[in-house]
């Protein structure tokens, strides 16, 4: 866990053996990382057998969505909101 902290990547967390609960998934997109790192890692959680997400999970999933929008409101560079917006869509879907 101590070095995906410091790499800031999910290749790490992948091969981490660790339960996957919801405490440990709101520990995660508590995280400072992009927005892209915590859909993947969502979508990662909710494929694995012994993880079911609960209302606190999806409340901080939604909390990282809210941030991820106010943050390209404030942004003074148009195209690259949209081009992240886009990557947000595919992300989801």
């Amino acid at each position: 866990m101590e070095s995906f902290k410091r790499r800031r990547n999910l290749k790490d967390l992948l091969d981490y053996a660790h339960r996957v609960d919801n405490r440990f998934v709101c520990s995660v997109l508590d995280m400072d990382v992009d927005i892209i790192a915590k859909i993947t890692f969502f979508k990662w959680a909710g494929r694995c057998g012994n993880f079911q997400p609960n209302r606190s999970t999806y409340m901080a999933f939604l909390h990282c969505l809210v941030e991820e929008a106010r943050n390209l409101d404030d942004s003074s560079d148009v195209t690259e909101s949209v081009y992240i917006a886009q990557e947000l869509i595919v992300q989801c879907t």
